[in-house]
Parts: C-alpha cells; structure tokens; sequence
C-alpha cells in the first residue's frame, strides 16, 4: 500500500515538473511580428562622439533564402526613425515592411552619425545578440509552366 502511494506521489511531481518545464518553454518563445506591426529599440552610445550622434540605422537579416512560397520577399529590412531619450540614448523605430520573408532575423549592422553627414559609422564589429522573429502570411504558389507560343505577325 505505501509502495503504490508512493509512486503515485513521484508521477504527480513528475508531471507537475513536466508541465512547469513545457510551460516555461512554451512562455519564453518570442512573439512574432508581422507586416506593419510597430517595432521599436533603444540604442545607446558613449563617449565624445555621442554627442552628434542624430541618424541611426539598425538593420535585421534573414541570413538564408525565403521559403519557396515567398519567392521575391526581402530578406533584410532596416529600421530608420528616431527620437532622442537622453544624451547619446536614442529611440529607433518603425514598421515591419510588407513582403518580409518569414524567420529568424539577426541584428547585423547598426549605422550612426550626425544628420548633416548621415551614418556614416559602422558599428558591424561590436554589434549585440539580437533576434527578431517576422512571420508573413502571404505565400505564392508558383505556378506549372505549360508552354510559350509564338503569334504569327499581325
């Protein structure tokens, strides 16, 4: 009797521990964006050129091929328009653009400068970890070929 108590106590911490694991997992998948929706990051800078910093430019990659479905979608985007915070903080922001490949975009250049010269600074090197996932519902299938004529001559 205490073994069948006993065991039955061990599945129930079991999938309780399964459910808090799968929750939790479940809980920290990042949320899509999609074509249009807002999107915004604060980017910071230090040191005396912070100062004419004005233009920024933060750019995301695909890093591979849109799916076969969206054939032609880009596979890069940049987010342009920003606002001041504080000295050398800066609120980057924009829209997801219309016809974006669906995936994992990286973080691959941030461009500054001051707005007279535009960005003229590449941070490429020192660039943060930074992730964001698009999802575009919009597929096209590519149609069969069935055969090109020519017309006789008017």
């Amino acid at each position: 009797m205490a073994f069948k108590a006993i065991t039955q106590i061990i599945g129930a911490l079991c999938a309780c521990l399964i459910f808090a694991t799968a929750s939790t997992a479940f809980a920290q998948l990042p949320t899509p964006y999609g074509p249009g929706d807002p999107v915004s990051f604060t980017v910071s800078f230090d040191g005396e050129g912070a100062k004419d910093v004005s233009s920024i430019d933060v750019r995301f990659n695909l890093g591979g091929r849109p799916a076969d479905d969206q054939p032609g979608f880009a596979r890069e985007f940049d987010i342009t328009s920003v606002t001041p915070l504080a000295p050398g903080k800066f609120k980057v922001f924009g829209k997801i653009p219309t016809y974006v490949a669906s995936g994992t975009f990286k973080l691959t250049s941030v461009f500054a400068g001051p707005s007279e010269l535009g960005n003229v600074w590449d941070y490429e090197p020192v660039i943060p970890e930074l992730t964001i996932v698009v999802r575009d519902d919009k597929h096209f299938a590519k149609p069969n070929l069935k055969g090109v004529e020519i017309n006789p001559r008017p």
